[in-house]
């Protein structure tokens, strides 16, 4: 999830960097990957995913959970594709001083954070559920043992990527855009097809940086893709691959081997790709809430999972309203709950509160 609220700087080949204007697509990415991650996790908590309540649910509400779920599924790629666009067209490592600034004004307030909220949900899960063990604890904020908040899985997956970023940055201004065309092919030869082998390739990495690197390979690339002719295309892809995400879901719920997609699912990779260059044609729309909801987008992160828990129980007991209703409504209501209580904090005006919180400036 990029965090960075600098202007962005374009690149001259990699090393050379220079500011540009703001580019307002960007901040409709962001804001549409925020509501989707909320909307994920809004759809697992109404509707009963697992096979048990698909073979209960009527046909029409089972189409509906799966777009929703799959429709969810996209907000951690692009949010890693902000990630590789921004941090390593930003922040150019060219020596050792560069990586270790990053390390100590990037990485470093990142993982404080994470602490700092580590503690915030332990107190709220004190407070809430009468329970706490301090071994639990340490092993959270150790990294040993992801807090109880699912959501939470993210933030040392981001950690490790932040840890890599200036690496990988140093060898990209070194040996240029061709290591990292490579690079990038290679680690989605290997998130995509990588099972099929029979020698060990985990060194090229996740999922994860897969996207991470497809991130900077759109910014590199541009002026090529970043065009009405191109978004037309990645969308007419994007709608096929969508359409087939959730065809391969339905088909193995009806075949009883219940499948709910994951990031490392090729389709979905590949979808999302897609997707991220066709948040361009939004460039021309400079809307304040787009904005705004842009730069709160961490923060809801942070904390949409404190009141969806609160208050999913009452949402639940509502048998009035379709859950295809009630999931936009609760996810209406935990974006705009977080972003209230973003806006309110940040309005006082503590740098360091709100740098410790939410890492804003």
């Amino acid at each position: 999830m990029t965090i960075i609220q600098a202007p962005p700087v374009a690149s001259q080949g990699i090393a050379q960097t220079k500011k540009i204007p703001r580019e307002v697509w960007l901040d409709w990415v962001r804001a549409f990957a925020i509501v989707s991650i909320v909307f994920c996790h809004c759809t697992e908590s109404i509707y009963p995913l697992y096979q048990q309540g698909w073979d209960a649910a009527g046909t029409v509400s089972q189409i509906i959970r799966t777009v929703y779920f799959t429709f969810g599924r996209l907000g951690v790629p692009l949010f890693l594709f902000l990630s590789g666009y921004l941090l390593f067209s930003r922040h150019v490592c060219k020596s050792w001083d560069d990586i270790t600034s990053f390390i100590k004004t990037k990485w470093l307030p990142l993982l404080v954070c994470y602490e700092v909220w580590v503690l915030i949900y332990s107190v709220f899960v004190f407070l809430f559920w009468d329970r706490f063990e301090l071994k639990t604890l340490l092993m959270e904020m150790l990294l040993m043992r992801q807090p109880p908040f699912s959501h939470l899985w993210y933030m040392p997956m981001i950690i490790g990527l932040y840890l890599a970023i200036p690496f990988l940055s140093f060898l990209f201004h070194h040996f240029g855009t061709k290591f990292l065309y490579i690079l990038f092919a290679l680690s989605l030869a290997k998130s995509t097809f990588g099972h099929y082998f029979l020698i060990d390739i985990q060194w090229l990495g996740s999922c994860y940086i897969t996207y991470l690197l497809f991130g900077y390979v759109v910014f590199t690339l541009k002026n090529k893709l970043l065009n009405r002719k191109s978004v037309l295309i990645v969308t007419i892809i994007f709608v096929l691959l969508f359409s087939y995400v959730v065809y391969q879901q339905v088909v193995s719920y009806e075949s009883g081997h219940g499948f709910n997609v994951w990031y490392s699912f090729p389709a979905l990779i590949f979808g999302s790709m897609a997707l991220f260059p066709i948040g361009y044609i939004f460039n021309r729309f400079n809307f304040g809430f787009i904005k705004n909801l842009s730069l709160a987008a961490f923060a809801i992160y942070l904390m949409h999972n404190l009141f969806l828990v609160t208050v999913i129980k009452y949402f639940n007991s509502i048998d009035l309203i379709p859950k295809s209703i009630l999931t936009c409504l609760l996810c209406l209501f935990c974006v705009a709950l977080s972003f209230a209580i973003f806006k309110f904090i940040t309005m006082m005006r503590i740098n360091r509160l709100n740098k410790l919180l939410f890492l804003t400036k």
